[in-house]
């Protein structure tokens, strides 16, 4: 299932990885990602956090 969330995040432009791929002991860390901002400026870290934004809201399971 997170691959599979990574997987149209990545679709969208936006690279996640999950917790689980880098834990030692998988399926502990389920729906939590991990992301990745050291390279990128402000604007373009507002640009991607809104674009999680949209994306989380149109896959939300609540």
């Amino acid at each position: 299932m997170e691959q599979d969330f990574a997987l149209q995040a990545r679709e969208m432009g936006i690279r996640i990885t999950t917790v689980d791929y880098h834990s030692i002991s998988n399926c502990i860390h389920l729906a939590k990602i991990i992301l990745g901002y050291g390279h990128l400026d402000n604007d373009e870290i507002r640009v991607g956090v809104g674009l999680l934004h949209d994306f989380m809201a149109e896959h939300d399971e609540t």
